[in-house]
């Protein structure tokens, strides 16, 4: 297990989540990136993010199924990441922050966020990693 880099002291997450800490795992020459919400605690006692449950779905189907992705998979241009990099403790089921802790954890986070000029398609997994990136358009759809 990783210990949090000092970077995470300044997380409203920090004190309550699970110990450990999963960087991203991404090659400098990665054309794809796929980003889940958070890391299970199998991604945090490997270190290594989608080796757990969304791992399984993720090697033993997607990258199967879409030939373009299994080569890219050989190749080693594909990067793993989460939106957060530890395990918020569960809170009413959800292993994820809520209201203002959630928008301060993930702005957290986004300093590790270092993806290579390289990567041209994001695969998004979760409600929480698609609202990082699309909020605004998803809470017009919302309110639609």
């Amino acid at each position: 297990m990783i210990q949090r880099p000092s970077g995470c002291d300044g997380c409203p997450i920090n004190i309550t989540s699970v110990p450990g800490f999963c960087p991203d795992k991404i090659p400098a020459n990665a054309k794809y990136i796929f980003q889940a919400e958070a890391p299970g605690t199998t991604e945090i006692a490997k270190a290594e993010p989608m080796v757990g449950k969304a791992g399984h779905v993720l090697h033993n189907w997607l990258i199967h199924a879409v030939p373009q992705l299994k080569l890219a998979w050989e190749r080693g241009e594909i990067g793993l990441a989460n939106v957060l990099r530890c395990l918020p403790r569960e809170i009413q089921g959800r292993a994820y922050p809520k209201g203002a802790d959630k928008v301060a954890a993930e702005r957290q986070c986004r300093q590790y966020d270092f993806w290579p000029e390289t990567v041209h398609t994001v695969v998004l997994f979760g409600e929480h990693s698609q609202r990082l990136h699309f909020g605004d358009e998803l809470a017009a759809e919302d309110a639609s």
